[in-house]
């Protein structure tokens, strides 16, 4: 099979920028808040050949001017150059990709839409966080113009300003993200495609489906082993929830395998079977299903494999919960406080309008929470209309380890002034030779022994012995297992924080409360008093008055008798 090569790569980056720009229209002016890679050309774009013949792309934003470089290299340069943290975006490709003008149009629309997903999400955010605290202003200056409501307004605008600390601490995470979280996640993404198998010289045997329904058992075993069973529900993602599963997975002839689950069957079930991409398209349209999943060509299969990756997807889905978490909080704050400003309009009309405007405001903050919950729980679930669809697209694309050879682009002349590169047409797949009956399926010696598999004993270091690639391969994934253990800790701790704000608002809450009814149980033992010491003294004064009347009467015998 033909290496892939500097020329196809070339192409297809100037083809998807190219084809990112236009769609995201930043030339033209059209789009008033361009994601960060259209706000980043021109490009410095260097694309590394791995040696398993995976492609990793780097770029470097307003650069000088456009600039593509196709290299060969190895795993360990390219992680030197990740950790090194001077690129701004990155694209990472196994090693089956199709390096085509048309590939790289799909794959451009398909990024610029989860690029300004995430844009919208972030904008949404910071948006919503200003309302907030524009709205508490606007209650505190009607407080102070209105004494004989203060107390009331002044509460509100003191809920309102905690409701903003959740949205503070999303607008922290999402920065987070950004920043040393995305350098992380692209070294990550490294280590993934460093795991994929080489494309073979020759035709190599076919996938059988013993392997991936060992691959997915151990998968659905180590992600529900990774959630603990004292987790919160709301923190327990829908994958783990939907147990069991009815589990139906195709390998396509690429050799690339689509899984479709649907949760919470009567029992659990497994079935592996070969198909077309036009059977599984159909049964994506029948929305039947709960979730998908994709394997690309060459994918290691191996048992750790399938608890690395599902560990990275147990991340992946409690990062989501802690987002959700904390859009719940501020949502269910803001619902309140529009509740209790309504009720002060209605008995307050001549400060309708300007309490009407400030309920307003909470409503449309709290629907766009709302919106964004949403979208995190289709992320979550895949229910986004055409990500299955789109995914299954992606699998479809990917070439063929079974093939004896890639063909190469062809170059076709373009007439003066057309761009300097192939027509879509240009580069056609290879047909695959039709599937003969399931061949033989040599899996590859495990490079880490999972806890749960049966020991074996340590093969002989003649015939199984460890390259020291191998053996850097090994280092580098139980670093990253340990890695990941560690990130693990950190969101639990971030969701015993998200608990321990619920419990401290209510507590909060519940305290105010009682403070409120003794201040107006004071308040009338203090009337109570008041009242029987106006009367004591109003009686006193009467006594005073009838004694001084009594006395005067005694006045006339006092003269007579000459007292």
């Amino acid at each position: 099979m033909a290496a892939v090569s500097r020329e196809p790569v070339e192409l297809y980056l100037e083809k998807y920028i190219e084809s990112y720009m236009e769609l995201c229209n930043v030339r033209k002016g059209g789009d008033t808040r361009p994601t960060p890679f259209c706000k980043g050309y021109p490009f410095h774009a260097r694309a590394y050949i791995l040696p398993n013949e995976a492609v990793v792309v780097i770029f470097r934003h307003q650069a000088p001017a456009m600039k593509l470089e196709v290299v060969n290299e190895t795993f360990e340069s390219v992680k030197a150059v990740l950790q090194a943290r001077e690129h701004h975006s990155m694209l990472g490709f196994s090693p089956m990709k199709n390096f085509t003008v048309e590939d790289a149009r799909k794959d451009a629309a398909m990024d610029l839409a989860r690029d300004e997903r995430q844009a919208s999400y972030r904008n949404g955010l910071e948006s919503a966080f200003t309302s907030i605290v524009e709205t508490e202003s606007l209650v505190t200056d009607i407080a102070k113009t209105n004494p004989w409501l203060e107390r009331q307004l002044l509460g509100i605008a003191d809920k309102l300003g905690k409701t903003a600390e959740p949205m503070e601490k999303l607008k922290e995470e999402f920065k987070r993200m950004e920043g040393d979280e995305r350098y992380q996640d692209n070294e990550l993404q490294l280590v993934d495609l460093q795991k994929y198998r080489k494309s073979p010289d020759a035709p190599m045997a076919g996938l059988t489906e013993q392997v991936v329904e060992k691959y997915l058992k151990s998968y659905i075993e180590a992600y529900r082993s990774t959630i603990k069973p004292d987790y919160p529900e709301a923190a327990r993602p829908a994958f783990y929830k939907g147990y069991p599963f009815h589990v139906r997975a195709f390998i396509l002839p690429n050799e690339a395998v689509a899984v479709t689950f649907k949760y919470t069957v009567p029992a659990h079930k497994m079935e592996v079977s070969r198909a077309s991409p036009d059977l599984v398209a159909d049964l994506l349209k029948g929305k039947e299903h709960s979730n998908f999943l994709g394997l690309p060509p060459l994918k290691s299969l191996r048992r750790e494999d399938a608890a690395y990756d599902a560990k990275m997807a147990v991340k992946r889905d409690m990062h989501n919960a802690l987002l959700r978490a904390l859009l719940a909080s501020a949502r269910s704050g803001i619902g309140e406080e529009e509740k209790n400003i309504l009720d002060i309009a209605k008995t307050n009309p001549w400060l309708e309008k300007q309490l009407a405007q400030a309920a307003a405001r909470l409503s449309g903050m709290k629907q766009l929470l709302v919106n964004l919950n949403d979208e995190l729980e289709k992320a979550e679930s895949g229910k986004r209309l055409g990500d299955h669809e789109q995914l299954l697209d992606l699998l479809t694309r990917y070439r063929s380890p079974l093939q004896a050879e890639q063909a190469e682009p062809e170059v076709v002349t373009m007439d003066a002034g057309a761009p300097a590169w192939s027509l879509p047409g240009a580069q056609v797949r290879p047909e695959q030779p039709a599937y003969g009956g399931p061949p033989t399926y040599v899996e590859e010696a495990p490079v880490q022994q999972a806890a749960y598999a049966p020991a074996k004993d340590r093969p002989q270091a003649g015939q199984y012995g460890l390259s020291p690639e191998e053996k850097q391969t090994l280092d580098m994934i139980k670093a990253t297992l340990y890695n990941i253990d560690v990130k693990m800790d950190d969101f639990e701790r971030r969701l015993n924080y998200i608990d321990k704000y619920v419990e401290s608002v209510q507590k909060q809450q519940v305290e105010r409360f009682n403070a409120q009814s003794e201040i107006v149980r004071h308040e009338a033992r203090s009337a109570k008093y008041a009242g029987i010491g106006i009367a004591s003294a109003s009686l006193v004064i009467l006594l005073l008055f009838i004694l001084d009347w009594w006395l005067g009467l005694f006045d006339p015998i006092r003269s007579l008798f000459g007292l």
